[in-house]
C-alpha cells in the first residue's frame, strides 16, 4: 500500500487493493483505495499543474473477492468434469473399436457410462455434490429398472460429494445390474426395495443405504465367485471411503448394506419421500 502511494504521484492516480484489520471485531477484510490528483490550472511559465489535494475512495471488497474465489473454484471444477467426460467417452469409442462384441465389453461399456453420468450430474450441479435419489433413479433408468411398479425408493434428502459419489454410483450400478439380469427385475413375482436413512449423529453420523431384493428363485447354490460388483461392495468402497458393507444372496434374492460415515458425505434430512422409482 505504501509503495503504491508513493507511485500514485508518477503514475497519476492510486488503484490498489489491500487488506484493513477491522479494529471491531479484529477481521481482516480486503478493500480497494482508488485516488486521483485534483490540479490547478497552471501558470504563466508553469510546466505542470500543481497537485492541490487527492480525491479518493477505499471500497470494502471482501465479499466479492470471496465470490470470486468460489467462481474461480467452480470454473476450475467445471473444466475438470468436462475433460473427465471426453476422456471417458474416448475410452467407450476405443473399447468399442478395439474390442470384438462380448458381454465383457458390454459390461465395460456400461460402467463407463455410469461414469459419465456421474459427470454429467456434477457438471449440471451449482454445488459439488449430487443428490443419492437422482443417482439411483438415473441407474435404474439406464438398466432398465425405473419404470417397474416392483421396484420402490425411500429415504431423506441426501447429496453426496463428488470426491466419493463414483464410488457409490458403481456399486448401484452394479447391484441394477444384477437385478435386471437375474434379480428381482428379471423374475416377475420379483420385488425390489433401496431405502437409506441417517443413523446416529455428530462425528458418529452414518448414510445407510439398504438394497433388498424378495421373491427371486436363485437356482443351485450362491455364486461362489467374486466378480467385479462384488469386490468393489466388499471390498474397494471400506477402502476408499471407509464404508462398513454386507452382501448376500439369500434365497428370496440380493441384499446389501452400505454404512457410510458422513464425514465423508454430508446429509441433509428432510422429510422422507417414499415412492415409485
Amino acid at each position: 500500500m505504501a509503495r503504491a502511494w508513493h507511485e500514485a504521484r508518477r503514475l497519476g492516480g492510486l488503484d490498489v487493493e489491500h487488506r484493513v484489520r477491522r479494529a471491531a471485531d479484529g477481521t481482516w477484510r480486503w478493500h480497494a483505495a482508488r485516488s486521483a490528483p485534483l490540479r490547478d490550472v497552471p501558470g504563466p511559465g508553469e510546466a505542470e499543474r500543481r497537485v492541490l489535494e487527492w480525491l479518493g475512495t477505499m471500497t470494502d471488497i471482501d465479499d466479492l473477492k470471496r465470490l470470486q474465489g468460489q467462481q474461480q473454484v467452480l470454473v476450475a471444477e467445471l473444466q475438470h468434469r468436462t475433460r473427465t467426460r471426453t476422456l471417458l467417452a474416448v475410452a467407450r469409442a476405443l473399447a468399442r473399436r478395439s474390442i470384438g462384441p462380448s458381454p465383457g465389453r458390454d459390461e465395460y461399456d456400461a460402467r463407463l457410462a455410469a461414469l459419465g453420468r456421474v459427470q454429467g450430474f456434477l457438471s449440471r450441479a451449482s454445488i459439488y455434490a449430487v443428490p443419492l435419489r437422482d443417482i439411483l433413479q438415473a441407474e435404474l433408468a439406464a438398466t432398465g429398472g425405473s419404470a417397474s411398479e416392483r421396484v420402490t425408493v425411500g429415504g431423506p434428502a441426501v447429496d453426496l460429494p463428488g470426491e466419493g459419489v463414483q464410488a457409490v454410483a458403481l456399486a448401484l450400478h452394479e447391484l441394477a445390474t444384477n437385478a435386471v439380469k437375474y434379480g428381482a427385475l428379471a423374475q416377475a413375482p420379483g420385488r425390489l426395495s433401496i431405502t437409506w436413512r441417517v443413523e446416529g449423529g455428530g462425528d458418529g453420523a452414518r448414510l445407510v443405504i439398504g438394497w433388498r431384493e424378495s421373491g427371486v428363485s436363485i437356482p443351485g447354490e450362491p455364486p461362489t465367485r467374486r466378480g467385479y460388483g462384488t469386490e468393489l461392495i466388499i471390498a474397494a468402497l471400506p477402502y476408499q471411503l471407509d464404508a462398513e458393507t454386507a452382501l448376500e444372496f439369500a434365497p428370496g434374492g440380493v441384499r446389501c448394506r452400505i454404512a457410510l460415515p458422513l464425514g465423508a458425505f454430508r446429509g441433509e434430512t428432510a422429510h422422507d419421500e417414499v415412492g415409485k422409482a
